[in-house]
């Protein structure tokens, strides 16, 4: 059966807490860690307004921490040791992380100053060192978040290692096969012996560690760079790090990535769940999570570069500092990435730069049990025989005459990573595990996946890589929503075929297929031993940039479809490429939640899978993916279709995920006012496993169910009308 990532709902607010730090006090967390837990905690730090004497004595600072319980400092103002229920916390027991968090409360002297935080260790235990960012030599007394790790974690992680051991030890790891480098984050910070400290740093070391994904071999390639911006692979620049699977107990996790062409800003977010990122302007971010507010953990960031063998990417800032403050209602955060140079005092206002970065926010109480098995398949072929998909959720932030500022969110990936650059206005180019995918090797569908600008999608090859456009019904570019799948022709698991202009089909598959043009516009489908009524559903996309034309597939009674290529604007039928597929109903062995779905009941003509399907009104529909399974699971592909009488249909279809998690599909005639109208469609659900689906429920529903299901496959459905 489909293995669904687990997701995870815990809570831990402070509320009370904040009050009493905000009002001077301190504050013991009612969470106490035991000897195999981690130790979570952010630690304030501000000079007292009378502070006298040496300036490094810690009794001139007010400081106070959030999280764990029971912790003690002591050494000066930007060394500091941290005990817990007076316990050192040493090496011997804990990987140490910790990252620079200026903005809950900044220190009061010089609050335009950023540091870089680092730790090394000592007779004493873990030590954390503080640096201003501008001046290396500078210890400047800051906020900054820490994460001790137990020794006996089940996360991957290192302690003291070089950059290019760190490197080793993930791919080794990864080669295990349990997780690929695409199933979590890495996090780091520099980590040093006593002894290095002494001799290359004097007690300050300066210098961030950055990572970027290394596709081709399924692991990180990973860098220091020091204040001056400079990368450095010198063997006196260790480090500590862990890598956080998502879906780790008590964490977010997730990776943030810019995309700048053509005037365009754009952020594009990929991996784990539970969290948006808004692009607010060139180095400012704001990160929101579902089910936390930012006042429940900490937030540590390390810097990314950006290439992933897309040439379209920019290389950004890995040297940048990330500062990390608290929106006013403590429920996100805001992130400003900044220009690391030496001696430079940062100005947060001046000093903004578009950054790459992943991201762990790390609950107070967070246990760190990290999932068995990661959630992406490393070994994705365009060429082979699964599929890939995504649903590409757009945001527009701000426009312009000359740009346009965009948040773009993949969810729900089948592949390892699918990146998408927008070059300009509704165009988004696909990439997969950072390379094309070959528009020789497979095609296209795509739906508009957003009820308020139903747009048409169309799929084209732009240069050597494969794009989504979408425009509206005059044939205007517009930005939408838009869901795809990229299937190889390659695969025996459905038949997939291009349509030129002329009608001639290309890229068959092993199936025998046969189209006959009937005229402008019109034409006959047909698969050998397949009838279109009983044995699966047809989808189609056209094939050219900016076109607004749609196709609808009509199933007759001798087996075949009848094909309408037509513009949205009129519905006048006119030739145009496209591509075709047909999914295949499955059977007791497996096979896609998918279906022909009569549009004037809202019940089913033909289907596969364990589904509810509810007309809420006219050309609203409701769909439920079970058993087990939402919305977050996959991705929707939508086909409008002809009657049970073989009369096609010219209309448009979208869908948008609910918040309940199912799919809300809307219908709408060839209007101005896109009215909501009855018609019958076709849809298939693509699982994130990109493999075929099995969905024979449970013995125990199978049961109760049988007698229900009879005569209608394993569809469970509903006719009641609703007003909306």
């Amino acid at each position: 059966m489909f293995s669904v990532m687990p997701s995870y709902r815990k809570h831990f607010s402070v509320p009370g807490c904040l009050a009493l730090i905000l009002a001077g006090s301190g504050c013991v967390l009612p969470y106490f860690a035991q000897a195999a837990d981690p130790i979570v905690t952010h630690f304030q730090v501000a000079e007292k307004a009378n502070m006298s004497g040496d300036a490094n004595n810690i009794s001139n600072y007010d400081y106070t921490f959030l999280g764990a319980s029971g912790m003690t400092l002591s050494n000066n103002r930007a060394d500091w040791v941290f005990q817990q229920n007076g316990k050192k916390l040493t090496s011997t027991d804990y990987v140490c992380i910790a990252h620079t968090a200026d903005g809950f409360r900044k220190h009061t002297a010089n609050p335009s100053d950023y540091a870089v935080t680092a730790v090394y260790h000592t007779s004493s235990g873990w030590t954390f060192s503080t640096v201003r960012a501008s001046d290396k030599v500078e210890e400047i007394p800051n906020n900054f978040s820490a994460l001790y790790i137990p020794k006996t974690s089940d996360l991957k992680t290192g302690s003291i290692v070089t950059t290019t051991q760190a490197a080793a030890d993930l791919k080794s790891y990864f080669a295990e096969g349990n997780f690929t480098a695409m199933d979590g984050v890495l996090i780091a910070c520099g980590g040093l012996t006593e002894s290095n400290v002494t001799n290359n740093f004097g007690w300050n070391p300066h210098y961030n560690i950055y990572a970027s994904l290394d596709t081709a071999n399924n692991g990180f390639i990973i860098n220091a760079s020091n204040t001056d911006g400079a990368t450095t692979t010198s063997n006196n620049y260790t480090m500590n790090y862990a890598f956080i699977p998502h879906g780790t107990e008590g964490t977010v996790t997730g990776s943030a990535v810019m995309r700048q062409t053509s005037g365009t800003n754009c952020i594009f977010t990929y991996g784990g769940e539970g969290y948006t990122i808004e692009y607010i302007r060139a180095g400012e971010f704001k990160l929101t999570l579902d089910d936390y507010s930012a006042a429940d953990g900490i937030l540590m960031i390390n810097g990314m570069t950006d290439k992933y063998n897309n040439p379209k990417a920019g290389d950004y800032s890995h040297d940048n500092i990330y500062a990390v403050s608290l929106t006013d209602d403590q429920k996100s955060f805001l992130i400003k990435s900044l220009d690391m140079n030496n001696d430079r005092v940062f100005s947060a206002n001046t000093e903004l730069q578009n950054g790459a970065f992943s991201f762990a926010f790390v609950a107070y109480d967070a246990t760190l049990k990290a999932p068995e098995t990661g959630f992406y398949r490393s070994g994705f072929d365009p060429a082979g025989k699964d599929y890939a998909g995504s649903l590409i959720e757009v945001s527009d932030i701000t426009t312009s005459s000359s740009f346009t500022n965009r948040n773009l969110r993949t969810n729900e990936l089948s592949s390892p990573y699918i990146s998408v650059s927008n070059n300009n206005t509704a165009d988004y180019n696909l990439f997969v595990n950072g390379k094309d995918f070959s528009n020789s090797n497979g095609i296209f569908i795509a739906t508009t996946a957003q009820n308020d600008a139903p747009n048409i999608p169309q799929v084209f090859i732009d240069g050597d890589h494969a794009a989504i456009s979408t425009v509206n019904i005059s044939g205007q570019e517009t930005d939408s929503s838009v869901a795809f799948g990229y299937f190889p022709v390659s695969s025996d698991q459905w038949v997939a075929n291009s349509v030129t202009n002329s009608g001639t089909l290309t890229k068959r598959s092993s199936a025998a297929a046969s189209l006959t043009a009937v005229s402008n516009g019109v034409q006959n489908y047909r698969i050998d031993g397949v009838d279109s009524r009983t044995d699966g559903i047809l989808l189609a996309t056209g094939r050219t940039n900016n076109a607004k034309y749609l196709i609808s597939a009509s199933p007759q009674t001798d087996g075949s479809w009848e094909l309408n290529t037509y513009e949205a604007d009129t519905g006048a039928l006119s030739m145009n490429s496209y591509d075709l597929l047909f999914l295949p109903y499955g059977d007791e062995n497996g096979g896609f939640i998918s279906g022909w779905i009569d549009g004037e009941t809202g019940s089913a003509n033909s289907s596969f899978g364990y589904f509810d399907l509810e007309k809420h009104a006219e050309g609203v529909f409701e769909l439920s993916i079970g058993e087990n399974l939402s919305a977050d699971d996959g991705f929707l592909l939508l086909g409008l279709a002809g009657d049970e009488n073989g009369d096609p249909y010219h209309g448009l279809i979208s869908y948008e995920v609910t918040d309940d998690a199912t799919f809300m599909i809307n219908i709408r005639a060839l209007d101005a006012a896109h009215t909501l109208a009855d018609a019958d469609f076709m849809f298939a659900f693509l699982s994130t496993s990109g493999k075929l689906q099995e969905q024979v429920p449970e013995p125990s529903t199978w049961v109760l169910l049988l007698s229900a299901m009879v005569g209608i496959g394993l569809l469970r459905r509903k006719n009641s009308v609703c007003n909306i």
